[in-house]
Parts: C-alpha cells; sequence; structure tokens
C-alpha cells in the first residue's frame, strides 16, 4: 500500500502535518500519513488497521459525533 509518510521527515513535521489534516478535517489526509498495518490504542481498546478504509473510518466516526455535538451546543432553546 502505498502511503504519504516521508522518512526525513522529523516528529514535528509529522504531528504539524497531522493536526492539520485533523483541524481542517481531511480524513484523506489523514489516512495517507499512517503506515499499514498499524495498531490504534483508545479509550475503547486496541484495533489492528489493515488498510485505509478502517482510518478513514475511524476518522469519520469522529466527525459525525463532533458535528452532532456542536449541533446540540448550538440549537435555540425552545419552549
Amino acid at each position: 500500500m502505498e502511503n504519504d509518510s516521508n522518512a526525513a521527515e522529523s516528529i514535528e513535521e509529522f504531528f504539524a502535518r497531522y493536526t492539520g489534516y485533523l483541524s481542517a478535517g481531511d480524513i484523506e489526509g489523514l489516512a495517507a500519513i499512517f503506515n499499514y498495518p498499524s495498531l490504534a490504542v483508545t479509550a475503547m481498546g486496541c484495533l489492528a488497521i489493515t488498510e485505509p478504509r478502517q482510518s478513514r473510518d475511524f476518522f469519520s466516526q469522529g466527525q459525525r459525533f463532533s458535528g452532532a455535538e456542536e449541533s446540540k451546543a448550538y440549537a435555540p432553546a425552545t419552549s
């Protein structure tokens, strides 16, 4: 599988790219910077990530959750 990582990239440069993709909601960019297979470690447990689709699905879930929470926070009060 092809990825967008650069072996000469510093950790600071990697995380600058990572946070840029994350802040922009760039799911394709996020999926492209991982090497596969990978291990995702979250509060819910660990998951072996074997292909970019799994990374896209993971970050897409976060966008849906975040969007739902934001819309609740800004919803006008009803009486």
